[in-house]
């Protein structure tokens, strides 16, 4: 008589299969007994090798957003040059120069090429002619150029008032109109001192004459006609102590 195998042996085909051996989980741990499972969300860390670091911690080390510390800063912030400030730009409009002063600036012109002309000349005739020329001195000699220089600073600060609007208020008209009459007086005493220092010689073959030259005649008449268009620009601008009459057209 056959003896039947016990029950789950591996010859029993009615029985249940026979479970695999439990592992070990680590060298500790018995034989026989399974090790517990993780926790859920948890690896277990292979055996030999050492546990992950933990994960950085929310924004570290992450860029700045645009703007925070360290941004370059935006056009128009801290450190921008300031932009240039609007001043008020100088504009010339030559309708609103007066005839008065175009006149007056035509006339200086005038007189200061006839500062070179002769303010004192002498001159020969006949046979002294042929040994001796004339000459003429102009008026940038000796003291008489204190005249011309007080005649380019009127035209000069005329000037600047009529084309750039400056020194209206700082150079009262009264004064600019004393400079010429200055002017005129000084050359009325060269004027003198030329017919002072005139001479004339007869050699019998010849002649020789000194004395005021044609120069400071038109110089003189000039700086009269000056003074005058200068007193009537200067009354339109404001109040003076004296009045002089317009001309028609100026």
């Amino acid at each position: 008589m056959t003896q039947a195998p016990p029950p789950g042996s591996e010859n029993d085909p009615g029985g249940y299969p026979s479970s695999p051996p439990p592992q070990p989980s680590d060298p500790g741990q018995q034989a026989g007994y399974p090790a517990a499972p993780p926790p859920p969300g948890q690896q277990t860390p292979q055996q030999g090798y050492p546990a992950a670091p933990p994960p950085p911690a929310a924004n570290y080390g992450q860029p700045a957003a645009p703007g925070a510390y360290g941004q370059p800063a935006t056009p128009g912030a801290y450190g921008q040059p300031p932009a240039p400030a609007g001043g008020s730009q100088m504009s010339f409009d030559a309708s609103k120069v007066t005839n008065a002063d175009w006149a007056f600036f035509g006339v200086g012109v005038l007189m200061l090429i006839f500062s070179f002309f002769g303010w004192y000349s002498v001159s020969t005739s006949g046979e002294m002619a042929a040994y001796t020329g004339g000459y003429s001195q102009g008026g940038w000699n000796g003291w008489w150029t204190i005249i011309q220089l007080l005649l380019l600073a009127t035209l000069v600060i005329r000037a600047v008032q009529v084309f750039t609007g400056n020194l209206r208020t700082q150079i009262p008209g009264i004064a600019q109109v004393a400079a010429v009459g200055l002017i005129i007086l000084l050359t009325i005493i060269a004027l003198i001192q030329s017919f002072a220092n005139s001479d004339s010689v007869d050699t019998g073959s010849g002649s020789i004459s000194a004395g005021p030259g044609f120069g400071i005649w038109a110089y003189l008449i000039l700086a009269i006609v000056l003074g005058y268009l200068l007193t009537l620009a200067k009354q339109k601008e404001g109040p003076l102590p004296f009045k002089v009459p317009s001309v028609a057209g100026l």
